[in-house]
């Protein structure tokens, strides 16, 4: 695998540190389309911090009706 290879992984950890768009589109050079749309991938850990907000957000008595 070649160094472009890594970076769909290195986007995706960057969003998971908490890099913001505009630093991450800095640091790879590249629009914010191509970074969303080609690079970026939702990793376990923010596919369980969404739950959770989710779970926290149904738990306070909320429901879709609200929303």
């Amino acid at each position: 695998m070649t160094p472009h290879g890594f970076r769909p992984t290195h986007a995706s950890l960057l969003f998971e540190a908490g890099a913001r768009m505009k630093q991450v589109q800095a640091h790879l050079g590249h629009s914010t389309k191509t970074i969303m749309n080609v690079y970026t991938r939702v990793t376990k850990k923010v596919k369980e911090e969404t739950a959770n907000s989710f779970g926290n957000y149904m738990k306070n008595g909320k429901s879709w009706v609200n929303l």
